[in-house]
C-alpha cells in the first residue's frame, strides 16, 4: 500500500536544495575572489604567524598548519607589490622553506628541509711558519667531518671537505688558524704564528682537586706513567724505588705476590702503621696486608698481597706523591703518613678506535748468595766427624766438625757415604730462573663530548721457587661524559682475579724455604733431598730439621697451598656547574675484595703427622662517600680567591672465617694404605 507523505516535506526539501546551491555559489566566487585578489605587503624581520594574519585579514582564506611542524617565530623580510596569491605564498616559501596546498578558501602549510648536495673535493697545500719553513706533524682538523690528518716532513698535507667545512690547523707553540673550505680555493699555503705560552704546572691533590704547582704549600713528587713499564714490576709500587726523593720502598719475602711497605720521610709512629694513604682517580683504597706473622713468638703465617698490587702499569697515567701532613689534610688521620695518588689512563684521541697492545717479558735469578761462612771445617760437632747417620740428622746445621778433607768418606743422613769437602754455593741450585710474561691490549676513544677505555691484562708469573706461581687477570674501564655545558659524569670500574699456588711461608712457619736452609752445613747438598724427602710408601723422611724445619723438597712436592683473590672497585663522579665560579661535585665508590686461602698438610708431616686442611675466607667491603662545593673567582688580576666546604662517608666492614680440619683416626689396609674415618674441624667466624 503506497502511502502518500505530506505537502509540507516537499516544501522543506525545495528549500534546503535551494540554500545549497547559495552557498556553493558564495563559496565559489570568494574563492575566485580571494585566488584573483592582489596583495600588497611590506615585511620588515616580521614572523611567518603575523604574516599568515596579515594575509587573512586582506583575503577571504585561512592558513592550516601543524605547530609542531611548523616555527612560526622564523622572521624574514620581503616586499610584495600586487600580487597574487600564489606568488605571494611562492615568495614566503623561498625565505622560510615551506610548502604550500590550496583547497578552496583553505591554505595548507608544511616546513621542508630543501636537500643539500655536497660535493666532496680535496684541499692539498703546505704549512710553514713566518720565515717559509715548512712544519711537519700539524694536526689539519676537519671540524665539521671530524677527520684529522697530519702534514708530512714537508708540511705538505691532503684533507678530504666539502663546501663550508671547517678546517683547523693546529701545532703546540703555534697560533691555531682555520679556513672555510671552497672549491675555489684546493690548493693553498697556511701560515703559522709562533705563540709564547707560559705553561703552568698543575697537580691533583686531596678529593681530585686541581692546583698550580706553584701555590702548594707542601712537597709534591709526580712520576710519569711510561717510566713504570720500563722497570715493571708484579708489584707496580716496587718501580717507584730511587724515582721519588724521601720515597723508602722494601719488598716483603712474600714472593711476587706479596705486599711491599712504602714509607714517605721516615717512621711518624713507633707502634702504628707508618705506610701512606693510596687514592686511585680521587677514590681512597684500602691498602691493608691481608695476610702476615704477627707480633707473637714463633710467628708465622702468610703475606696475601696488599690492594696496590692489583694495579696494571700500563694503565697508570702518573702517580703523584703528597708529603707531610698538610698535604693530606682533607683525608684526616687515615692520610697522617703522606698520600700516594694514582691516575690512571683516559680515552684520548678523534673518533677513530685506538687500540694499544703491550706485551713484556722479564726473567728473574737468585739475586745474594750465602757468604761470610767458614769453609775450614765441616759438619759435626767438638771438631769430630759424624759415625752414624743419626749424628748427621741431628748436626745438619752444625759447622764445627773436623777440618773438611775431601779424600775422607763420611756417613750422611740417609746412611750414604759422601765426600767430607767444601761445596760452594751449596743453597742456590735449589732455586730456578723465575719468569714473569705480561699482556696488555687497551681500545679507547674520545671526541669533545665523551672519552672511553677499556683495558684488559694478563699476567703470568713462575717464581723462582719451584712449584710456585701467579695467574692474573684484570680489567679496567673508564668513561666520561659531558651533558650540555654545566653536567659531566665520570665512570670507572676494576676488576682482578688472581690465583696464587704455593705462596712463600714466612718468619717461623715451618714451611719457610729459605729459613730451612739457614747454617745448612757446608759439605751438605741441597740437592741430596730432592730424591730423599719421603719413603717409597710416601711418607716423610726426617733429614734433620725437627717439626720446625721441614724439608723444602717435601713442601713444594707435598704440601700444597693456594689463593684465591677477586677484587671489584667501581666508582661514580658527577661534576655540575653551578655558576661560572661556583660548582658542586658528588662521588661514590666501592671497593670489594674476596680472598679463599687453603693449605693442604699430608699426613706424616712433622707438627700434624695425621694431616690437615687449613683454610681462611675473607672478605673485605670499603664504601666511600663524598660532595664537596667549590667557588673560585678571579677578583683582580693580582687577587684570586677559592673556597671550597665538603663532607665525607666511609664504611667498612670485614668478615673472616678460620676453619682447620685434622684427622683423628685411620683405618689400616694392606697394601700400606691409610683411610681417614674421623676428621675433626674447628671454625672460628670474625666480623668488625
Amino acid at each position: 500500500m503506497k502511502k502518500n507523505l505530506p505537502t509540507y516535506y516537499f516544501f522543506y526539501g525545495l528549500l534546503f536544495k535551494i540554500s545549497l546551491c547559495v552557498v556553493l555559489i558564495l563559496s565559489t566566487s570568494a574563492y575566485a575572489q580571494s585566488k584573483d585578489k592582489l596583495y600588497s605587503f611590506k615585511w620588515k624581520n616580521t614572523t611567518i604567524l603575523d604574516a599568515f594574519k596579515q594575509i587573512e585579514s586582506q583575503g577571504q582564506v585561512h592558513f592550516s598548519y601543524n605547530p609542531l611542524d611548523l616555527n612560526v617565530n622564523a622572521r624574514f623580510d620581503l616586499n610584495i607589490e600586487k600580487q597574487k596569491i600564489n606568488d605571494v605564498l611562492d615568495a614566503i616559501s623561498k625565505k622560510v622553506s615551506i610548502k604550500y596546498q590550496i583547497n578552496g578558501q583553505t591554505i595548507m602549510i608544511q616546513s621542508y628541509k630543501p636537500v643539500v648536495v655536497k660535493i666532496e673535493f680535496t684541499i692539498t697545500g703546505t704549512v710553514t711558519d713566518e720565515k717559509n719553513i715548512p712544519i711537519p706533524g700539524v694536526s689539519v682538523i676537519n671540524a665539521t667531518a671530524n677527520k684529522t690528518v697530519s702534514t708530512n716532513e714537508n708540511g705538505k698535507f691532503s684533507i678530504a671537505a666539502n663546501k663550508g667545512d671547517i678546517i683547523r690547523f693546529r701545532m703546540m707553540g703555534f697560533q691555531q688558524t682555520g679556513i672555510v673550505a671552497s672549491e675555489s680555493q684546493k690548493n693553498i699555503t697556511v701560515v703559522l704564528k709562533e705563540e709564547s705560552l707560559e705553561l703552568k704546572e698543575t697537580v691533583v691533590t686531596a678529593l681530585g682537586i686541581k692546583r698550580e704547582e706553584r701555590s702548594l704549600g707542601y712537597a709534591v713528587s709526580e712520576v710519569n706513567g711510561e717510566g713504570l713499564k720500563k722497570a715493571r714490576e708484579t708489584n707496580v709500587i716496587n718501580s717507584l724505588a730511587g724515582k721519588v726523593a724521601g720515597l723508602i720502598i722494601n719488598s716483603t719475602a712474600g714472593g711476587p705476590a706479596g705486599s711491599s711497605r712504602v714509607i714517605i720521610r721516615g717512621n711518624t709512629t713507633v707502634t702504628g702503621n707508618n705506610q701512606p694513604l693510596y687514592v686511585v682517580d680521587g677514590v681512597p683504597i684500602d691498602n691493608s696486608n691481608y695476610g702476615g706473622t704477627g707480633s707473637e713468638m714463633y710467628a708465622q703465617g702468610y703475606d696475601f698481597g696488599d690492594a696496590i698490587s692489583a694495579i696494571n702499569p700500563d694503565d697508570i697515567d702518573k702517580i703523584s706523591v703528597l708529603k707531610g701532613p698538610s698535604a693530606s689534610a682533607l683525608y684526616g688521620a687515615r692520610a697522617a703518613n703522606g698520600v700516594i695518588l694514582i691516575t690512571t689512563k683516559r680515552g684520548k684521541g678523534t673518533s677513530d678506535l685506538g687500540i694499544e697492545v703491550n706485551s713484556t717479558a722479564s726473567f728473574e735469578n737468585q739475586l745474594t748468595s750465602f757468604d761470610g761462612y767458614q769453609y775450614l771445617y765441616g759438619q759435626g760437632r767438638n771438631q769430630t766427624i759424624n759415625t752414624s747417620s743419626l749424628q748427621a740428622r741431628t748436626s745438619m746445621f752444625n759447622n764445627f766438625g773436623a777440618r773438611l778433607d775431601p779424600d775422607l768418606m763420611v756417613v750422611s743422613y740417609d746412611d750414604v757415604y759422601r765426600p767430607y769437602q767444601k761445596i760452594g754455593d751449596n743453597i742456590g741450585g735449589f732455586f730456578r730462573t723465575g719468569t714473569t710474561f705480561t699482556n696488555n691490549v687497551s681500545f679507547s676513544n674520545a671526541n669533545e663530548k665523551s672519552s672511553v677505555r677499556f683495558s684488559a691484562t694478563d699476567l703470568r708469573n713462575n717464581d723462582i721457587i719451584p712449584e710456585s706461581g701467579i695467574r692474573r687477570n684484570s680489567f679496567t674501564f673508564n668513561g666520561t661524559s659531558k651533558f650540555g655545558s654545566k653536567l659531566s659524569l665520570e665512570a670507572g670500574a676494576f676488576y682482578m682475579d688472581e690465583n696464587v699456588n704455593n705462596r712463600p711461608a714466612l718468619a717461623d712457619d715451618p714451611g719457610n724455604i729459605g729459613n730451612a736452609f739457614i747454617g745448612l752445613a757446608n759439605n751438605v747438598d741441597q740437592a741430596w733431598f730432592a730424591e730423599t724427602y719421603k719413603n717409597p710408601d710416601g711418607s716423610y723422611i726426617e733429614w734433620g730439621g725437627g717439626q720446625y724445619r721441614l724439608n723444602p723438597y717435601w713442601v713444594i712436592n707435598e704440601m700444597k697451598n693456594t689463593t684465591k683473590k677477586n677484587r671489584l672497585l667501581g666508582a661514580l663522579q658527577l661534576n655540575y656547574e653551578i655558576t661560572d665560579w661556583l660548582s658542586i661535585q658528588g662521588r661514590g665508590s666501592t671497593d670489594l675484595t674476596y680472598i679463599n686461602f687453603e693449605k693442604f698438610s699430608p699426613r706424616t708431616t712433622p707438627g700434624v703427622v695425621t694431616g690437615a686442611l687449613d683454610q681462611i675466607n675473607r672478605k673485605h667491603v670499603t664504601t666511600e662517600a663524598d660532595v664537596l662545593i667549590t667557588g673560585q673567582k678571579q677578583v683582580t688580576p693580582s687577587l684570586y680567591l677559592a673556597a671550597r666546604l665538603g663532607v665525607v662517608f666511609r664504611g667498612y666492614t670485614t668478615m673472616q672465617t678460620l676453619c682447620s680440619s685434622q684427622i683423628l683416626l685411620f683405618l689400616m689396609q694392606l697394601p700400606l694404605q691409610v683411610l681417614p674415618i674421623k676428621v675433626l674441624s674447628l671454625c672460628r667466624i670474625k666480623r668488625t
